[in-house]
This record gives structure tokens, C-alpha cells and sequence, in this order.
């Protein structure tokens, strides 16, 4: 899943302004780089889960909820079966 162009502006400009003026343009480039990276990942987890925007379908105690005592697994509520049908 790709992030939109809006959504890259958002996440370009918002790390440019929390870069100090004085930081080498490669440190500037990887820092928006890396936060490019996370939002993806967001948005993939999102997606996966089923869970955006702090809502969430899945019950409290669902194993998609186990981070980070345990590794999340797989919806075991039965949401994501529901979401498909």
C-alpha cells in the first residue's frame, strides 16, 4: 500500500520542520526517508488489521492486541472474518 501524494507532503513537511537548520542534507533526506518508512508500515498495519484513526473492530483481547508482551498474531475475534463476508 502506497501512501498518496497529500499524505507525502504531510510527512515531508512535518519532518522538515522538527530538522534543525544545521543538519547535512543526507541526515535531513534519511530522517524523511526513515519517517516515509513508518507511515507505511502504519498504513499497511492499519489495512491488515483492520484497525485506522483509533478505531478498532477487533475485540479488546483479540491476538492482533498482544504487543507488546507477546508478538501479535493473527485476528482470533472473528473481526477480519466478519469484514470479508
Amino acid at each position: 500500500m502506497n501512501l498518496t501524494d497529500e499524505n507525502l507532503e504531510v510527512i515531508i513537511f512535518s519532518t522538515l520542520r522538527r530538522c534543525p537548520h544545521s543538519l547535512e542534507d543526507s541526515v535531513v533526506a534519511e530522517r524523511i526517508a526513515t519517517a516515509i518508512i513508518v507511515s507505511e508500515e502504519a498504513v499497511e498495519k492499519a489495512i491488515r488489521t483492520g484497525c485506522q484513526n483509533g478505531v478498532c473492530g477487533h475485540a479488546s483481547d483479540c491476538a492482533v492486541h498482544n504487543m507488546p508482551a507477546y508478538p501479535a498474531g493473527s485476528c482470533d475475534c472473528g473481526f477480519i472474518k466478519e469484514a470479508k463476508v
